[in-house]
């Protein structure tokens, strides 16, 4: 439990490190994950004004799923 919460405390200074430079975005990711060569361009052309939050598709390298992580799919 204790672990989250400083998982937790990191993240929301982050953001706010974020807000305070007046960040448009920000991305969150943890020590696996796997990044398409095209996520940035990917993710950048599913925002626009009414966008909140965009996330990605979630891939479990050890469940055969037929997506291809490299794909335009981020």
């Amino acid at each position: 439990m204790l672990r989250e919460s400083r998982h937790t405390a990191a993240l929301n200074i982050i953001v706010e490190n974020a807000d305070a430079d007046e960040a448009q975005w920000v991305l969150l990711l943890d020590q696996d994950s796997v990044c398409s060569t095209n996520m940035i361009d990917v993710l950048m052309s599913r925002t626009g004004d009414r966008v909140g939050i965009v996330c990605s598709n979630i891939l479990d390298p050890n469940v055969r799923s037929g997506s291809d992580p490299t794909g335009p799919t981020v």
